[in-house]
């Protein structure tokens, strides 16, 4: 079986998958990455087809470009049995999808965040998101836009499957999509070593790393650690726009690791700190625990209102802080783990490809 994720690597999740696919005997397997990002892990399952773009200064290059970039494309997905989309086609006229159907391949598409994201739907559950909407939300273009309903019309005219974890699944047209399959983030456990915060550190390491500033909730989260800081004994590292390697490391020496307190959802960056084995603080909506993630979750469900308490629990209690950090990396371990995951979904390819009924 070939299978090939595309067009994006996010959040390195495609790369990882495509690497744990290539273990299992019989399968080979690729992910087309369209823009080179610091923020992502690499490896030799790794496509780097570089997007085109249209610059009046240079047209007849440009030209050359888009062409090369259709052309290659194009030759993996004829290549392709298995087609793993994410977030959306890799032509901006869907042309590739539509390849893709006529070749009778089989398709799966995984939405993992503001692809599809619906404003109307977590602003009605969420107070949090529904304040900063309105207050210079990196996202809110995005999420706002008609885009994400265009994409799910377009892979449900394809017979695309999707998968996507519990929180996306909230925001999933159920009428374009009767069946789905729920799967949580995926990491290879194996490449992060725990270190559990020490019982006799009294100066906890406090460590938050946000891809985005307001739709993490960092100016709160600052505010409260600031406030912290006149009455207790900590340190406090704030890590952006540095590079993968580096906000890992951070991360693996933290004693307390803060992920978001807004949208109300369990990502990539919680997982990788558990996997740690540090205690995250992270704000999970109950409607993301009741569309199918674990209640056994051990993230320090956190939110603007309660943050300060909450922190207070993990800075005065050192065991409590190796407690739930032990029980983070089980989590991972038993939900998280790529080899787990990439076991499910050949037996999901299978299905599909078996049951799949011939193009006409």
């Amino acid at each position: 079986m070939k299978v090939l994720f595309l067009p994006f690597n996010i959040a390195s999740m495609q790369a990882i998958t495509a690497e744990a696919l290539n273990n299992i005997d019989g399968v080979q397997a690729k992910s087309i990455s369209c823009k080179a990002n610091k923020y992502n892990s690499v490896n030799d399952s790794v496509i780097y087809i570089p997007e085109y773009s249209f610059k009046k200064s240079s047209p007849v290059l440009s030209l050359i470009k888009y062409l090369k970039y259709r052309k290659e494309m194009k030759k993996w997905i004829k290549w392709a049995d298995v087609l793993h989309y994410v977030w959306g086609p890799a032509f901006t006229n869907a042309s590739d999808v539509k390849f893709a159907v006529a070749l009778n391949k089989t398709i799966f598409i995984e939405w993992v965040g503001s692809d599809i994201r619906n404003p109307e739907i977590l602003s009605g559950i969420n107070r949090y998101y529904r304040k900063i909407l309105n207050e210079g939300y990196e996202y809110r273009d995005i999420e706002l836009s008609d885009h994400k309903q265009r994409v799910q019309k377009l892979f449900s005219n394809a017979g695309a499957i999707p998968t996507l974890s519990p929180e996306m699944s909230l925001y999933l047209n159920k009428e374009l999509f009767p069946t789905y399959i729920n799967y949580p983030h995926r990491i290879n456990v194996r490449d992060y070593k725990p270190i559990y915060p020490a019982i006799d550190i009294k100066r906890p390491h406090i460590v938050h790393s946000p891809s985005v500033k307001i739709g993490k909730g960092s100016n709160v989260i600052i505010e409260i650690i600031n406030d912290l800081r006149n009455n207790y004994d900590f340190d406090f590292t704030l890590v952006h726009n540095m590079a993968r390697e580096d906000a890992l490391k951070t991360m693996q020496e933290a004693d307390i690791f803060i992920d978001q307190i807004i949208v109300g959802g369990y990502g990539m960056a919680s997982c990788e700190a558990m996997a740690f084995g540090k205690p995250v603080v992270n704000f999970i909506l109950p409607e993301v625990f009741a569309a199918g993630l674990p209640d056994e979750c051990p993230v320090v469900n956190s939110n603007p209102d309660n943050l300060k308490e909450q922190l207070l629990k993990l800075i005065n209690d050192p065991v409590l802080r190796n407690e739930i950090g032990k029980k983070g990396r089980s989590f991972v371990e038993k939900y998280n783990d790529v080899d787990m995951i990439a076991k499910d979904f050949i037996e999901v390819y299978q299905s599909a490809i078996k049951n799949k009924k011939p193009c006409t």
